[in-house]
């Protein structure tokens, strides 16, 4: 049990890094990036990529979030530098309960995209699960000040304003 926190604390940390970047990170990271991917090796082409992302979509649209979670993975170990590939992946895991999964998941995202608020914002949705209110507040500050003065996040900070309010309330009250 204590593993489990420490891994969240750790996971948590690392989405909870706004603007702050690692050196040490950054250069793996950016190996990554540089890297081939594995869907390039084995001569995928990106309309068949994408083709098994929508169908993965759709099963966790269909609710059906192991099956979902099982194509995300393959996704994620395919095409490993795309952060919306973790995205998803973090979402099935989340609603299949696999709540630090969920956080690894959101973690890679953030690190793959340290600018894009979504894997914040469902971080937060995680945290709330396991019941971490004062990491869910962090996580959404984060995602609200990456969405602030950005056009195309408007709904997503929308909905970010309305679950920190009311996670402030809920802490307070």
């Amino acid at each position: 049990m204590d593993q489990q926190v420490d891994s969240r604390k750790s996971a948590s940390g690392a989405l909870q890094e706004e603007h702050e970047h690692n050196p040490k990170i950054d250069y793996v990271i950016s190996i990554i990036k540089e890297l081939p991917s594995l869907a390039e090796r084995k001569n995928l082409s990106k309309q068949q990529v994408e083709s098994l992302y929508v169908l993965g979509y759709q099963l966790y649209e269909a609710q059906c979030y192991k099956e979902a979670g099982d194509l995300f993975r393959f996704l994620c170990f395919f095409e490993s530098r795309v952060a919306r590939n973790w995205i998803a992946l973090g979402g099935a895991y989340q609603h299949s309960k696999h709540h630090d999964n969920a956080l690894a998941a959101f973690t890679m995202a953030c690190l793959l995209d340290p600018h894009k608020p979504e894997p914040r914002f469902y971080a937060a949705h995680t945290l709330i699960d396991l019941q971490d209110l004062p990491l869910a507040l962090e996580s959404i500050n984060i995602a609200i000040e990456l969405c602030r003065n950005n056009p195309q996040h408007l709904a997503l900070y929308r909905r970010s304003m309305a679950l920190r309010n009311a996670l402030v309330a809920h802490i307070n009250g």
